[in-house]
């Protein structure tokens, strides 16, 4: 899975964000300067459940992130609240109930039969904390 672009809104204020097509270094001299922002709400797009950070309240945003999967899909997820995703592709759109449908989601992103859940996402908390 590739992210092609993230989209976000929040209190009146967007921002687009899009990656190259070949490698992205989410880099800055200082800290304080949204990196770990950045990856959280590319988390939370997916459908994750991640903390809030200090300023910002991810339950507040939308957020939209356009993937490319492995075989070529792309897919568009929406997000603008912590219990309701959507998932456009084609011409069809499926809303998922977090985080009873979590798994359901997770499996048409990572195209697998199982997931375990949480696992992706407890290695990526240890590296954001």
């Amino acid at each position: 899975m590739i992210f092609n672009s993230v989209y976000v809104e929040e209190a009146g204020v967007n921002r687009l964000i899009v990656f190259s097509d070949r490698n992205n270094l989410i880099h800055s001299l200082a800290n304080s300067k949204g990196k770990t922002t950045l990856l959280r709400l590319m988390l939370y797009s997916i459908g994750y459940s991640v903390p809030n950070t200090k300023h910002i309240k991810f339950e507040n945003c939308k957020v939209e992130s356009k993937i490319t999967l492995d075989n070529g899909d792309v897919l568009l997820l929406c997000r603008e609240s912590r219990e309701l995703i959507e998932l456009k592709r084609s011409n069809s759109v499926t809303s998922y109930v977090l985080p009873s449908e979590e798994v359901a989601l997770h499996k048409i992103i990572f195209k697998t039969l199982s997931i375990r859940h949480n696992s992706f996402f407890s290695i990526l908390c240890c590296i954001l904390h």
